[in-house]
């Protein structure tokens, strides 16, 4: 059910354009200053503990019809209830939407549009390249095989828990500043550790994933540079991994080196847009090939 759920969901993230327009958080942006406003008087709101505090509804609802559905028709209303989930989970049709419009932007010479969708992927203003390709590297992880990567361990529980830590941490905290209970630090420290620690695993997959798709001995060697260099947190030291092994895998200097020589200015947006289609090209190829082994492990138990 696990293999055909996982297929499901992206063949609907790839090719079912309207899937975003059905994934909104609002209620959980509500749902969250309701819960902090009524512990407002508790000190230990502002921390692990009021995040736990948070989670524990919407893990609680998802836990128990996962654990109802079990086995109901023959698993058939447990794998709807999974695909619906994961689907609602995942987010990557809008990394491939941003890296279109991203390219093509630069194609026209529309700067005031690259600079608004560069923003848009990477979280504030930026026309560098460089943060782009990190971007598609590193936001693969978070917005898909992350969260597939605990829907294969854990089911529908656990594709929640990871996008509903990666949302309290990083995109939900601006839009509830002026909120009546409102994220304190602590709170989204603590939910940025949250998904720093789910990532962690599925980081260091996805970057084996672009090693073996890429070229592996550069990748390699990139990867042991990034870990020697890296002494921050769990999210920082997962962002350097991938993107340093995906830049390895890519070889993007010779990428670089092979692009026709035109104008500096036209070297400069050509290469750079190869290199961001590439880098997404390698995304691919990496999930394709995890998808691939998941089923070979499937395929196998069901076989034995």
């Amino acid at each position: 059910m696990t293999l055909i759920a996982l297929l499901t969901c992206l063949a609907l993230e790839m090719f079912w354009q309207r899937a975003d327009e059905y994934r909104r958080l609002d209620w959980l942006n509500q749902y969250t200053d309701w819960m902090l406003g009524r512990l407002e008087k508790a000190s230990w709101r502002d921390g692990a503990a009021g995040l736990v505090t948070v989670l524990l509804v919407p893990m609680l609802v998802v836990g128990t019809a996962q654990s109802v559905l079990a086995g109901v028709w023959l698993g058939l209303l447990e794998l709807i209830f999974g695909i619906v989930v994961l689907i609602y989970c995942l987010r990557f049709q809008s990394l491939d939407r941003l890296v279109d419009e991203y390219c093509d932007a630069r194609d026209v010479e529309d700067e005031a549009r690259t600079q608004s969708v560069a923003a848009e992927l990477i979280g504030e203003a930026s026309i560098s390249d460089d943060d782009v390709v990190k971007a598609v590297l590193t936001q693969s992880n978070e917005r898909l095989f992350s969260v597939l990567f605990w829907f294969v361990l854990l089911g529908p529980l656990g594709a929640l828990l990871c996008r509903l830590s990666y949302w309290l941490g990083y995109e939900s905290s601006g839009s509830m500043e002026d909120s009546q209970g409102g994220q304190e630090p602590g709170f989204t420290d603590a939910a940025r550790r949250l998904s720093g620690i789910l990532s962690w695993a599925p980081a260091r997959l996805l970057a084996v994933g672009y090693a073996v798709t890429g070229s592996f001995e550069d990748a390699v060697h990139a990867w042991r540079e990034s870990t020697q260099r890296t002494d921050e947190g769990f999210t920082e030291a997962n962002s350097q991994i991938l993107y340093q092994t995906g830049l390895g895998a890519l070889r993007a200097s010779s990428l670089l080196a092979e692009q026709p020589q035109k104008t500096e200015r036209d070297e400069e947006e050509r290469s750079g847009c190869a290199i961001i289609r590439a880098a997404h090209g390698l995304v691919l190829r990496a999930i394709v090939a995890w998808a691939i082994v998941v089923a070979l492990v499937t395929l196998a138990g069901w076989v034995a």
